[in-house]
């Protein structure tokens, strides 16, 4: 999904667009507004697209059965260069990208909570009580919103080296991906358990939550321009308010991606059983 790792590099540029918008904070404002709008239909689009893949998944435990038996039975040899199916372009072993996946899946889960309710909440307030607008907020203000900037690279760029976009490869021998038998059994396993969790923040409630944010936003931004003295906000909360909203469409990007990679990584080890099974009874 290449549009996805175009919009992380988006949403870094976010919040410096806005700052460096013309000096009058009515200028300021719509252009924060312009660039938040457009990401976050970016942001809507991929998970639109994510939805179209799950409407073709159903998401079941997969289990090796009977096949299970024959495959403590075999040599790692004797299979080695069987063809299994993997997600397309991806260039590391199943247990690498499945535990990439874990941690972004984890990461992923508090996003409702964390970083889009409160987003709503302290929006909300502002259209409620135009003068908690002026009021500088942050780590100890009206709105707390924690972003661990660090951990949040650190997860975009497992995934991504997980993957090579150029790449369009969507099987390979057993030998590239598992380096032992029992990798193949962890795998299944692991990916059971991705399975119960990625049902714990599903894409239609953010994307329900992302729209949410956005009216608010929108709805913010006509009522400054119509009485800008009334919703009154400082330089210093539209610049914070900026980089809050920048963060959170990376958040809701990075969601999307996951849940995107999640679905073909399910995809392609259901359909690797299916080729074990195929190997195993011959």
């Amino acid at each position: 999904m290449k549009q996805a790792y175009q919009l992380i590099t988006v949403g870094k540029v976010l919040s410096m667009e806005a700052v460096n918008a013309p000096d009058s904070l009515t200028n300021r404002f719509q252009a924060y507004g312009d660039v938040a709008f457009n990401f976050f239909k970016n942001t809507s689009d991929v998970l639109l697209s994510t939805f179209k893949v799950e409407e073709e998944v159903s998401l079941n435990l997969i289990s090796l059965g009977s096949n299970l038996a024959k495959l403590r039975g075999v040599r790692y040899v004797d299979i080695k260069d069987v063809a299994v199916y993997v997600p397309s372009g991806m260039s590391c072993k199943y247990p690498e990208l499945l535990e990439v996946l874990e941690r972004a899946v984890r990461y992923n889960n508090d996003i409702i909570e964390t970083t889009l309710e409160p987003l709503i909440k302290w929006l909300s307030a502002g259209l409620n009580q135009p003068q908690s607008l002026s009021a500088i907020f942050g780590s100890t203000g009206t709105y707390n919103f924690a972003f661990d900037n660090a951990k949040h690279e650190d997860l975009v760029n497992m995934l991504k080296n997980c993957f090579d976009t150029n790449s369009t490869h969507d099987q390979l021998p057993v030998k590239y991906v598992f380096e032992r038998l029992l990798d193949i059994e962890e795998s299944v396993k692991t990916m059971n358990d991705l399975v119960v969790e990625a049902k714990t923040t599903l894409p239609k409630t953010v994307l329900s939550k992302i729209e949410e944010a956005k009216k608010l936003l929108n709805t913010l931004v006509e009522r400054h321009k119509q009485d800008p003295d009334k919703y009154n906000l400082s330089p210093r909360t539209v610049t914070v308010l900026t980089e809050l909203m920048g963060q959170a469409a990376m958040r809701c990007e990075f969601y999307s991606v996951t849940r995107y990679y999640l679905m073909l990584s399910y995809t392609a080890i259901t359909n690797t059983v299916g080729n074990l099974d195929v190997a195993l009874n011959r």
